[in-house]
């Protein structure tokens, strides 16, 4: 009987007597990215530095006494790092499938471990990002609230956002392959509806209800406000978890209802 035939139970049975999987494939996507690259996983710290180097030294010249908290480089560190890992998270998470199709036709695996790999590559890579984008603060003298260390929470919410939005729209995208045309763009156009460079106050301004429909709003403000010790909107911050609740929701539903036509459909 094939995975996909089993039912729900059986399946999820499966997936737990086959949890080791997950690792294997979460060392191989690592390897693979980074595979006869100079800087191997130093390219997880060189991207996001690039970005927020570039931001900072734009408004800095720009903008320098409008800086949120008094430092665009913690501002614009501490928002492009967990919008960046929502987003490849995300991305990697929607064309896990449709990227490993050999794979699954060759080897009787749980599809889920496919999203949450790529999940837990992209959290490798997160880490390396936090260790140096914290280290530069402290250097640039920037205080660090003692609320850092409930910095991971918001960080899972993001995860979990990603891993269940991912896992519906890999099954969407196995059907139709426009998504991974669409996709992209519309993450790099998110960046400007979400506190990533662009302050909070400004976008919330334009438009009030911003915050509590853009689901990764509360989860990169959290971030900052916890790392830099300002106040969070309780809100906001419902909003963002029931956004999360919301996504991991949908993308089991779609795991369940189409994960028997992913044979043919690949």
């Amino acid at each position: 009987m094939s995975a996909a035939s089993r039912p729900l139970a059986a399946r999820w049975s499966f997936f737990w007597a086959r949890r080791d999987v997950v690792g294997v494939l979460t060392r191989r996507i690592l390897s693979g990215r980074y595979h006869q690259t100079l800087l191997g996983v130093g390219w997880a710290v060189v991207h996001p530095l690039l970005a927020i180097g570039v931001f900072t030294w734009v408004f800095s010249h720009w903008l320098a006494d409008q800086a949120p908290g008094g430092s665009w480089l913690a501002h614009n560190a501490l928002g492009w790092v967990p919008w960046g890992f929502f987003t490849t998270a995300l991305s990697g998470s929607a064309a896990s499938l449709v990227g490993h199709a050999d794979l699954l036709h060759q080897v009787a695996l749980p599809r889920l471990a496919l999203p949450l790999a790529v999940l837990l590559a992209r959290c490798v890579d997160l880490l390396l990002a936090l260790v140096v984008v914290f280290g530069l603060l402290l250097v640039d003298g920037t205080p660090i609230a003692g609320s850092v260390w409930l910095v991971p929470l918001p960080i899972v919410g993001l995860g979990l956002q990603a891993v269940g939005a991912g896992m519906m729209l890999a099954y969407v995208e196995v059907r139709w392959r426009d998504v991974g045309q669409v996709l992209p763009y519309l993450l790099q156009l998110g960046v400007f509806v979400t506190p990533v460079v662009v302050p909070a106050a400004v976008l919330a301004g334009a438009w009030p209800p911003l915050p509590y429909v853009n689901p990764a709003w509360g989860h990169v403000e959290a971030v900052r406000g916890l790392a830099l010790g300002h106040s969070l909107d309780p809100s906001i911050m419902a909003a963002a978890w029931a956004w999360t609740a919301l996504a991991i929701a949908a993308g089991a539903f779609t795991f369940r209802r189409t994960q028997q036509h992913v044979g043919e459909w690949l």
